[in-house]
């Protein structure tokens, strides 16, 4: 938000989702220690938006570090502590951005 009235000039989300490709499938099924069955999880960044009158002032890379820490420090649905997402190959400001930040595609 904007700090001297409030405004909303960017937001991103984060969701626990299966390890499937669809995003409509059910959870994989997986043991446990005790024998049990777990649905594994993994944390999906999405809807990652930043108002025009406010791209290029870093809000984006802060937005997206703000859904590490959450994952690494409080999101303990997922099994793993890493976040995933999804862009559009041809959006390629977002491509730049995840990349300088290190992400990398996966197969």
């Amino acid at each position: 938000c904007n700090a001297q009235n409030g405004e909303v000039v960017g937001f991103a989300e984060v969701d626990a989702r299966s390890l499937g490709n669809n995003e409509n499938c059910r959870a994989s099924d997986a043991t446990t220690e005790d024998g049990g069955s777990a649905s594994i999880l993994r944390s999906y960044m999405y809807n990652l938006a930043v108002d025009k009158k406010w791209k290029r002032k870093g809000i984006a890379s802060a937005l997206v570090k703000a859904c590490e820490d959450f994952v690494s420090n409080t999101h303990d649905l997922c099994i793993e502590k890493r976040l995933y997402l999804r862009v559009r190959k041809c959006n390629h400001a977002a491509v730049g951005l995840y990349e300088k930040m290190g992400y990398q595609e996966m197969n």
